[in-house]
């Protein structure tokens, strides 16, 4: 691994530690992601967690619940379907989700893809049925890692999130305003649902002067949403 992606994985091992770190009385092994807005980097963000976490030799499970516009199966270049709204659809929903998981080429990472794009997503995700499918994935795996909606646009998350440990908020620099984070903030509030963390993303301390209890360098895509891995320095914080 090249220097620079060295340190990229490193800046995911530190948001692993500050997460760890914040559960040591209670421990967060469900652990949803979301932003304000579209493109913020939570995909991002939730993928490298996840392999930074099965680093530790820990079985982990990405879950893509974005049932509207999935990305993880084009991040680890593996098929879409069969998926998680397959596995929603079927009354023997045992058998199809021992067929919807995937290894990925990380040890110890599995995938739950979205499947096929369902006309109840928001539905599916409120059902006994994937309140189910939590608590037996939660005595399968250490972690359960959720890719959810934007939370400004879709209330998927919100419902989830009632199932789950917590949620970590992604948003971008000098593209998510005050006004989105802070009616993404209250939204959460209003839902009862747990912010164990916030994540401000593509920072250039170059440019603009900040100062935080947790900084660390971000040096370009470790896995991105298209599913490659780049360079280009950029340096990003979390909290």
């Amino acid at each position: 691994m090249s220097p620079r992606l060295q340190q990229l994985a490193e800046s995911f091992r530190t948001l692993r530690a500050n997460l760890l770190f914040i559960s040591v009385d209670r421990p967060r092994r469900l652990i949803a992601f979301s932003s304000p807005l579209p493109e913020d980097g939570k995909t991002t963000c939730a993928s490298n967690l996840a392999v930074a976490l099965s680093q530790m030799g820990k079985t982990v499970l990405l879950v893509d619940a974005d049932l509207r516009k999935s990305a993880l199966h084009r991040v680890f270049h593996l098929d879409r379907s069969p998926g998680l709204s397959q596995v929603l659809a079927e009354n023997e929903w045992q058998t199809m989700l021992g067929k919807a998981i995937r290894r990925t080429e990380t040890q110890s990472l599995y995938l739950l893809p979205s499947g096929e794009r369902p006309p109840n997503p928001n539905e599916m995700l409120a059902s006994e049925k994937m309140g189910e499918i939590i608590d037996l994935l939660s005595k399968r795996f250490d972690y359960l890692i959720f890719d959810t909606p934007p939370l400004l646009q879709i209330s998927d998350v919100l419902i989830l999130s009632q199932r789950l440990d917590g949620l970590v908020l992604v948003v971008r620099s000098g593209k998510t305003g005050k006004d989105s984070l802070r009616d993404a903030v209250e939204l959460t509030g209003n839902a009862q649902t747990d912010i164990v963390g916030i994540v401000l993303n593509d920072i250039d301390f170059k440019r603009e002067r900040y100062y935080y209890a947790y900084q660390y360098k971000y040096y370009g895509t470790y896995y991105d949403e298209k599913g490659g891995k780049k360079g280009g320095e950029k340096e990003t914080q979390g909290k």
